[in-house]
């Protein structure tokens, strides 16, 4: 392996904050000693990470994974092993990988990060790493969402922010398995778009009528399972629309507040339920084959390009957090990348 430098540059968040324009202000770049990987833990010379809607809700200081401050942030990423800390890691020397960053460790907006080896996945070589450095957080919950509306036998499903990312790599997934899917959306174009990508229907929810179109496509189809990407009001009304016995998941917080407002009648009346989904924790109680399982479909999904994301900007350390608050205001146009070598190095393949 080629000899590593005994400093690195990273991006680290001062403070948690809602405000976009903050960001520029709390994040800085930093000049430090580029840390040593321990057991289990192997040192990535980082080549591509990605700006995901669970990552502002992070900067906001409204996720699960509370890094203490000041950390570097970044929950997903791609990038070649250039130290091991001994052991079974040595697998991984020289090899380029998607990895996802600990919980309570560094995250990966930086040029050299330390991650767990168990958390990495080893990148075909037709797969660039800007998007290796996404096969992670968005495909798999994808993965996950479709599989519980398979063996729960959900006749169709409701999804908000339909044409994010993430919501274009779920229609991919439930067309092939001809599972239904109701999108919500948020413009007239967004529409089309969800259309185009197999949606059986496809709602916008500036319309007048948007509650009524959406009660009336899951009495059409049976849908009783959602989910939600956008929180505040979004999960009672996806309760209402679907009826009796229904089951609403949120996974993100999309919406002005991370404030939900839930009415307990339709709660009672309905017997519906309200749940939460957090990547992190499906990883950690899923059955071990069914994790492998979804780990095998997005790895062979990448390699043909079925699940490709989406790059609007490709930036270097210095200009991300001014490209973040451009992300923020149009995430639908696709991924902010972080490309701290270059993003030649980024778009390369093996």
């Amino acid at each position: 392996m080629a000899e590593t430098p005994t400093m690195r540059r990273a991006l680290r968040l001062a403070e948690h904050s809602r405000d976009a324009q903050d960001l520029q202000r709390l994040l800085t770049v930093v000049r430090e000693p580029v840390p040593t990987p321990g057991p289990g833990e192997v040192l990535v010379r980082v080549e591509a990470s990605p700006c995901n809607p669970s990552d502002l809700i992070y900067l906001a200081g409204e996720y699960p994974a509370a890094r203490p401050l000041p950390a570097i942030p970044g929950f997903e990423g791609a990038g070649t092993v250039v130290a091991t800390g001994g052991g079974w890691t040595r697998l991984f020397a020289g090899r380029r990988v998607a990895f996802a960053t600990a919980e309570d460790g560094d995250g990966s907006w930086c040029d050299y990060a330390v991650v767990p080896a168990g958390q990495c996945i080893p990148l075909p070589g037709s797969v660039p790493s800007e998007q290796g450095a996404t096969t992670i957080v968005n495909p798999l919950t994808a993965w996950s969402m479709v599989d519980r509306a398979r063996r729960e036998r959900a006749p169709a499903i409701v999804h908000t922010a339909a044409v994010s990312q993430l919501g274009q790599q779920l229609l991919v997934l439930a067309g092939e398995r001809r599972l239904p899917v109701i999108a919500v959306v948020r413009r007239a174009d967004q529409a089309d778009r969800a259309r185009a990508l197999g949606a059986a229907i496809a709602i916008d929810l500036l319309d007048d009528d948007a509650d009524e179109q959406l009660t009336r496509a899951c009495r059409e189809l049976g849908a009783s399972l959602a989910f939600d990407a956008i929180g505040a009001t979004w999960p009672e009304r996806l309760l209402r629309a679907m009826g009796a016995g229904s089951t609403c998941v949120v996974y993100g917080a999309l919406g002005e507040t991370t404030e939900m407002h839930l009415d307990l009648g339709t709660m009672l009346s309905g017997e519906c339920r309200v749940e939460g989904f957090y990547l992190g924790r499906w990883m950690r109680r899923a059955p071990l084959l069914r994790r492998l399982a979804a780990i095998r479909d997005v790895r062979r999904r990448f390699a043909t390009g079925s699940l490709a994301t989406e790059i609007a900007e490709r930036v270097d350390l210095d200009g991300y957090p001014a490209a973040l608050v451009r992300y923020r205001g149009a995430m639908s146009r696709g991924k902010v990348m972080l490309v701290p070598h270059g993003a030649e190095l980024a778009g390369r393949q093996r």
